[in-house]
């Protein structure tokens, strides 16, 4: 094989690893300590509360240090079962669940996925599958 070839081949064999390892999501480095607010809905907001955490952990993390979770485990991920803080819960009944939302949008990945931002506003609704 010329050593053109060998070159070529080295070049796209480098610039496959970069491009390749430059997609992997990676856990973000955490932070300094921010304020995030988690609310808990139900047909209305039962609660507001603010938590010093540290910027980029997961907020399942916020969750695990600050409520009470419980989780059913699927093959696509984790989804909250029950999720109480103080004196109000949120258990979905009958055709609802747990919709996590953050600064006010539908969240694209799950609270294991996503990770905080300072003044974020983490609110858990329940919501009816119909």
């Amino acid at each position: 094989m010329s050593n053109w070839i060998k070159k070529v081949l080295l070049v796209v064999f480098v610039l496959t690893l970069t491009f390749g390892l430059s997609a992997c999501q990676t856990k973000p480095e955490e932070g300094d300590q921010v304020t995030v607010t988690v609310e808990l809905y139900n047909q209305t907001l039962l609660v507001s509360k603010e938590f010093k955490v540290n910027e980029n952990v997961s907020a399942e993390a916020v969750l695990e240090e600050y409520l009470t979770a419980t989780y059913e485990t699927f093959s696509f991920g984790k989804m909250l079962k029950t999720l109480t803080y103080q004196t109000h819960q949120l258990i979905p009944g009958d055709q609802e669940f747990i919709a996590f939302y953050v600064n006010g949008e539908s969240s694209m990945v799950g609270v294991t996925e996503y990770y905080v931002k300072a003044n974020d506003v983490l609110s858990f609704k329940l919501e009816s599958w119909s």
